[in-house]
């Protein structure tokens, strides 16, 4: 792990085998997709994470899942009581187990 990197275990449903690696932490957070293709050398050894499952908590009101994986990221318009009720529906999702990736 490093400035541009998080250490990650994904357990992805249907596979036998747990995702065990490097993320791109710079894809967080970012105004534009990653371009992993211009920029390899600068990921050599770095996955990009895939947001194809990955649902808002706006639109996960009202459902659960076993597992949750928050990436923390206050919009920088929201005061501070809707910050506390958008992590409040956040953490309530999870059934089981709960990941928080903290914005740094």
């Amino acid at each position: 792990m490093n400035d541009r990197s998080y250490a990650a275990d994904i357990e992805i449903d249907g596979e036998s085998e747990m995702y065990s690696g490097l993320i791109a932490a710079d894809q967080f957070d970012a105004d534009t997709a990653l371009n992993f293709t211009e920029d390899r050398a600068r990921y050599h050894g770095i996955d990009l994470f895939d947001f194809g499952y990955a649902l808002t908590v706006h639109k996960a009101q009202g459902s659960q899942a076993r597992r949750v994986i928050l990436f923390e990221e206050r919009f920088s318009k929201m005061t501070d009581d809707q910050w506390r009720r958008w992590l409040y529906t956040a953490v309530t999702r999870a059934e089981e187990e709960l990941y928080i990736f903290p914005h740094l």
